[in-house]
């Protein structure tokens, strides 16, 4: 009994911080979440160097140009890019047509089996939803690839207007408009995301908890009170200023060695970003165990004064 005891969520709304104390208590459920990401990604990601390099897509990098680039010679960064990729895309092109639909196939099964594992040893009275929670896992894949196929196409649209067009008048580019119109379109679609994504991370939940369809498990994510609704979307705004801090931290932690670059091996800076590497994908994988366990506890915490 005390030992059921101890994963009770406290009394009273869930908040993120207990999310993340209930999460650290438990690191069997960040363990298998790091464990189908990882078994998932690293065969997939060497076969694809594998092919890659059978190919000799190395070759035709230009990698003068690369180590050349600068934010202040915005011209010649464009052209090194499209001359790069005009190199490499017929040479990516064979390897993509498999890899995406084998990538996107893997790792939602992966993700489907793995969370439902780790949900059902966190509250064993969840439902085994593997059909459905596959389908609205695909769904998610989908939304987070037509998110960065967004931000890429402001991307295309900033330097359109502040680099291409000026030079085609045979003005200067302006740096400080490409700068201005990137930070504000992300900011945007960051909190556009913010505001939308909390029903994909609820609806498997809800089909999990309540036994239903796909169909009605996202009806009722989008119909959910607005009790629910807003604690949610404030979960996903904290989550997108976590991940961002991760990031940050993680390329502050990269640069730490550079000011000793004369005294250090490259051996020793391979070993440190790599290290970085790994922790920044560690804290990823358990600050998204915390925001799924936290909407999970926001769910049962509203179906207990519901009823």
């Amino acid at each position: 009994m005390a030992g059921r005891a101890e994963h009770l969520p406290p009394a009273g709304r869930p908040t993120f911080l207990q999310a993340m104390v209930e999460v650290w208590q438990r690191p069997s459920l960040t363990g298998i979440e790091v464990g189908w990401r990882w078994l998932t990604c690293i065969p997939l990601l060497y076969a694809v160097f594998v092919a890659l390099g059978s190919l000799g897509v190395g070759i035709h990098m230009n990698l003068p140009g690369l180590g050349s680039l600068t934010v202040f010679k915005p011209v010649e960064a464009i052209a090194t890019f499209r001359q790069i990729a005009v190199a490499l895309w017929p040479l990516v092109a064979p390897v993509a047509k498999w890899f995406v639909p084998v990538f996107a196939l893997v790792w939602v099964s992966a993700a489907t089996v793995g969370r439902t594992l780790w949900l059902r040893r966190l509250d064993p009275s969840l439902h085994s939803r593997i059909r459905i929670v596959a389908l609205l896992t695909a769904l998610k894949l989908s939304k987070m690839v037509a998110t960065v196929g967004t931000w890429l196409g402001c991307w295309v649209f900033a330097v359109r207007v502040a680099v291409t067009v000026p030079i085609a008048l045979h003005r200067e580019p302006n740096l400080v408009l490409l700068a201005a119109i990137m930070i504000f379109l992300t900011l945007l679609l960051f909190v556009a995301r913010s505001l939308t994504s909390w029903v994909l991370y609820l609806a498997p939940l809800i089909a999990m908890k309540r036994n239903v369809t796909v169909r009605k498990s996202i009806v009722m994510a989008i119909r959910a009170p607005r009790k629910l609704r807003s604690p949610l979307i404030e979960l996903n705004l904290v989550m997108g200023i976590v991940k961002v801090a991760l990031l940050v931290l993680a390329m502050v932690f990269s640069a730490c060695p550079l000011p000793f670059m004369s005294v250090e091996t490259q051996g020793f800076l391979t070993c440190w970003w790599i290290g970085v590497g790994v922790w920044w994908l560690l804290a990823s994988d358990y600050f998204h165990v915390v925001r799924i366990v936290a909407v999970l506890r926001l769910l049962n915490a509203n179906d207990s004064k519901a009823g």
